[in-house]
Formats: C-alpha cells, structure tokens, sequence
C-alpha cells in the first residue's frame, strides 16, 4: 500500500476526504504475485493442459508454469478458478496481456482482447520491499487450508496466566523498516482484563486493557526486536454461539444477583460490538464479557519500508499478521454474587459463589484465609470491600438522563471503568489445584461488567445498620420467630449527604415476600403488626462539601473522614407478626407528609431483614 503524505485539501478534516480512495493493485519487486483465472473444459472428455503461464510486457517477469487436469464438460459444467503465479523483478508497468499453454502437444500463445470481454490489464511494480518475519514462543500450526499464515497456538485454564513473546525480523539484507505499528484483534471483554494484554516494560507492567497498543520500533536490515504479551484465561462459562463464523457471542450463562438483558454480539475480527438500544431501565447497562472455550485473535503488524519512492514524500506500506487460536479449560470461575453490609457504614461485603469445574478438589486462598472446594462444588467466598469515595451516588441516575443513547452509555462506561479500578483490587482471589500442579486467579471479569454491582460498592446517600432486640443483622439468614412474639427492630441512618441545611423525612418499615419465582415481590404489610407510630419523622444535619481530588493517597485519607463524620439518627421499631411464612422486613424513606420514597435506590443502601415466622419454635 502506498502511503503519501500530501495533503492538498484546504479542510483540516472533511467526512467526504475518504470517498474518492480508490484501493489499487500493486506489486513488488522480487515477490512471488499471483493472478486468478477461471477455465471451463467445453469438450465432452477429460484432457490435460500442460505449461499454463501468464505473458507479461513492460518490465521482466518470470511466470511460473502450471499443469492442469480439465474434467470433461459433462463431469464438471462449471467454471473452476485456479491462480497462476509469477514473480516481476524489477520496478516499472507491467502489463499482463495474455497466456500461454500446451494442449495436445500444440502450444498456444492467447492474447487478452477487448472485444471478446478479455480485456489486458496493468499493474504497477514497486522497488523492492523488505519483509517483516514473525517468530513466537508459541507453538504454530495450520487452522484451515486457506490460511496463508499459521495460527499460533495455546491451552490455559480459566485464570491462568502465561507469558509469551514475537519477534519480529527484518529479513532484507540492505533495505530497512522505518516504523511499525501493531494492532490487536481480540474478543471484547467488557470487565477484568483481555485475553491479551502488551507487557510495555516488564511482568508487572501491563498495557492498561482499553489502551491501544502504540509501537515505536525501527529495523535496520536482518535487525530483530521483542514483542512481549500476556495470555490471561478469562471465564469460559459461558456457552458459544453455534455459528462457526461469529468467533464470539455475549451470552449469560448463570443467573446472577440482578436481571441482565444483553442483546449484543461481538466479531474478534473486526472488534466491534453490535447492540441493541433497550430503554433506559434497572439493570441493562449491565454486560456479561464473552466467555467462549476456543477463543482467535490476531496480531497485526504493519510497517512502513525505508524507501521514497518517486513522488515526493512517498512512503511504502506493508502488512502481516499471526493468528492465535485459545483454548480455554474452565477450572474454577464465578457462578453467583451478592452485595451485603460490611463491618461499616463504608463497607460491603461482596460475597461470591465459586465453582471447581475441575475433577479434583481446589484450594482457595483469599483475605489471608485458605479454604478447600470439592469438584464440581460451590464455594461462599466473603470479601470486604471498601465503597468508591470518586463515583455519587447518584451519578449512573445522571448518566441516564443524557441526551443521546450514546452519550448516556458513553458516560455509564466511563462510571464503570471508574469503580471497577477501585473494586479489582479487592476482588482477588487466588485457587490452585495441587493434584493437577496448577494455580491461578479466580476471573472476576463478569463481576466488573456488572453495573448492578458496582452501584452498590459507592458511598450511598443514606444507608442504614439494623439490628434485632440489640443484635446487629449483618447477614441474609432467616431469623425464626413465632407468631405474636414482639421483636425490637433498630435501625440506624447514617448519611453522606453534602449541603447547607439539614433534611427532613419520614422513616418507616415494609413487609413483604420474596417467592423467588421470578415474579414481583407480595406486600405483606397487613401481616406484620407495629407497636406504637409505624410512621417517625426526623431531621438529620448534612456535611459542609469538601473539594474532589483524583490523587489515591488523599482519596484514603478522605474515605477514613468520610466513615467517620457521617451524620446518624437512631430509631426503634416494635413489631409482631400474625401469620406463618418467611418475611422480609426493609426499612424506607419517605418525604415528610408523603408515601414518596426520598431517594433512589441507588442513593439509599440496606438490605432487608429476614424472618421465617412459626407457630412454635422447637
């Protein structure tokens, strides 16, 4: 391809600049070049066609004879397309006028006529080229017959790590490679790392997962340089799209906390991603990272020769890639998690159901515990993590109120990217499989997708501490009761709420069942009975607002501020309950003389108590 640098349009940038390149036919000097023809057999029996060549005019060409076995017309109807090769030795037009044959001891010498629709054409020969030449670490073999470049080859298990490395050689003796630039096509992964990621410097340096690659590598001739990536094994659970053209497919495999509807499919190839444009709801900005058990990407190299050509400023492009074919063993991968209080108004505990795909039983190692998994199980895993003092809570409410689909995604992104760097620090946890010699990291990748769940790892508006007759409720256990028996239900607002003036609201109790059939929730308030006012009014002082700040350091120092200068209002609730069954007992807010809920629940974080209600308890 050949790159100028002229630019005489009088615009800076114009969208119809592009319109007019037309992409045209060049060869190189001294590389082998190919042109393809379709033959027929018209005769009723099967002959052969000995020395089919190309005829060329303008500049040496040396064509490459071919022997040819034609099946007779009533085997085989159709036109068959073969390519002829030939390889043009010097710079110049070179103009294929014909071919040449032998059939039936007779040679023939055809020439290409414009009248019988056979037109000559004309190709432009460039000097010669240097050639770049890709070397890895990984083992290579064929994928298919029509790949000219063989794949690249690897097996990890799902969070796994490994490190390889290209070498790119200049294989010219006197010509050099001025600059040459990498791309790299790979399944989008919407959280955690890619599959591949570059190694700028060492081990502990990576390319940050949504930066483009940018090479400075200049070669003198037979020089050689390093290119060096990590192969990371994300979450193989879900399931792969059947059709064998499409290498990835956002597909759900498990049911998580929240409901996540994804109408999207990805191309490795081109990189992109094809989505729907559902309505602005609860949850469907959440995405699920493709998850497949053989998984392509490709390595792009294109580099610029150290040759001018003739116009001025001239430059001369060429590409190659390597292919890489993953497989993916799942070992032991998410399948479940749920945001619960921490040991703080600032805290949750995020707790993760991991699954040992494997058929030998995993050590997990997290937090400084160690805790076994059996095959084919599933694991609690509890992890504390500290909210995002850098993200509102009600940022992803203004986010949604863009004016565009695009801005309100492009800002959701941007919100996600935000708290998925506070959260995957925190998130690690570490397996191993001593009976198979294998280690690696539990891929949390579908977790940082999930925007149901990094909502409520920010520091919330309001959140509230419960306790029952006295003892804090820190878990999602049932708690058995009987039927009559008066419980003391405490609830604690602790607030985060910048401002001037104090706010003023109504705190009262809901009862309700959860059948978790799918369908909404039953309001049981008729069966839960409140001693004394089931509605208290309170007032709680808000904090002056403080400057932001980016810088790490300092947001710690504001976080330990933060826990401690929140503002608090304790009230106590008497309750009994009529009937047998299990209830859930969650507090609200309601604006003063209103049933309208004072925040969202995004800005209001509590997660309800739970009772199984009997006629007598054992």
């Amino acid at each position: 391809m050949k790159n100028s640098d002229k630019t005489n349009d009088i615009f800076i940038y114009s969208p119809f600049q592009n319109r007019n390149n037309n992409s045209e036919t060049v060869w190189v000097a001294g590389c082998p070049c190919e042109v393809a023809v379709s033959v027929k057999n018209p005769f009723p029996f099967e002959f052969s066609v000995k020395n089919l060549a190309l005829i060329g005019d303008g500049c040496t060409f040396e064509a490459v004879p071919v022997k040819l076995n034609l099946a007779s017309a009533v085997d085989n109807p159709d036109y068959t397309t073969i390519r002829l090769l030939g390889m043009p030795r010097e710079p110049g037009k070179l103009k294929i006028t014909g071919y040449s044959c032998e059939v039936l001891g007779v040679k023939n010498i055809c020439r290409l006529r414009s009248e019988c629709g056979q037109k000559p054409f004309e190709v432009e020969v460039l000097p010669a080229l240097p050639v770049l030449q890709l070397e890895t670490s990984m083992p290579r073999a064929p994928v298919t017959e029509d790949e000219v470049d063989p794949a690249a080859e690897t097996t990890v298990y799902s969070g796994q790590t490994f490190y390889h490395s290209v070498t790119i050689v200049n294989k010219s003796d006197t010509i050099g490679i001025e600059k040459v630039k990498l791309e790299i096509k790979q399944p989008k992964v919407f959280g955690g790392p890619n599959l591949i990621q570059l190694v700028v410097d060492d081990r502990e340096n990576l390319l940050a997962s949504n930066e483009q690659p940018e090479l400075s590598i200049k070669l003198a001739p037979k020089e050689q340089k390093e290119v060096k990536f990590r192969i990371f094994g994300i979450d193989p659970s879900a399931t792969a799209d059947d059709d064998p053209t499409a290498s990835s497919t956002v597909v759900p495999s498990v049911n998580r906390q929240s409901e996540v509807t994804v109408d999207s499919v990805m191309s490795s190839e081109a990189d992109t991603i094809s989505a729907g444009a559902p309505s602005i709801g609860q949850s469907h900005h959440d995405l699920i990272p493709y998850t497949g058990r053989l998984l392509t990407a490709e390595f792009v190299f294109t580099y610029t020769a150290d040759v001018e050509g003739p116009e001025k400023k001239e430059k001369y492009e060429r590409s190659c890639r390597l292919p890489i074919a993953v497989t993916i063993m799942p070992a032991v991968t998410v399948s479940n998690w749920h945001v619960l209080p921490g040991d703080g108004p600032a805290t949750r505990y995020v707790v993760v159901d991991v699954t040992n795909s494997t058929d030998f039983d995993a050590e997990l190692t997290y937090s400084q515990k160690m805790i076994g998994v059996q095959s084919r199980e599933v694991c609690r895993v509890p992890l504390l993590c500290p909210c995002c003092t850098e993200v509102r809570a009600s940022a992803f409410q203004d986010a949604a109120k863009r004016a565009s689909h695009m801005m309100q995604m492009q800002e959701m992104e941007k919100l996600r990217r935000s708290l998925e760097r506070h959260v995957a620090k925190h998130l690690d946890i570490r397996w191993s499989v001593p009976q198979m010699k294998l280690e690696g990291t539990v891929p949390v990748g579908s977790m940082l997708a999930s925007v149901s769940l990094l909502k409520q790892l920010v520091i919330p508006t309001m959140s509230v501490d419960l306790t029952v007759n006295g003892t804090p409720y820190t878990s999602e256990d049932d708690l058995q009761i009987c039927i009559g028996k008066p419980i003391t239900i405490g609830i604690t607002l602790l607030s985060s709420m910048r401002g001037e003036r104090p706010f003023s609201g109504t705190l009262t109790l809901t009862c309700y069942q959860d059948l978790q059939n799918g369908l909404p929730t039953i309001d049981r308030n008729s069966h839960m009975s409140v001693v004394g006012s089931s509605r208290v009014p309170f007032t709680i002082e808000t904090r002056a607002k403080a400057p932001s700040s980016k810088n790490q350091d300092v947001d710690e120092v504001v976080f330990r501020k933060l826990t401690r200068t929140m503002t608090s209002h304790r009230a106590d609730f008497t309750v009994a309950f009529r009937y047998e069954g299990t209830y859930k007992v969650k507090p609200a807010v309601l604006l003063p003389n209103s049933f309208s809920s004072a925040f969202t629940d995004e800005e209001f974080f509590v997660s309800p108590v739970s009772f199984n209600v009997v006629t007598k308890i054992s």
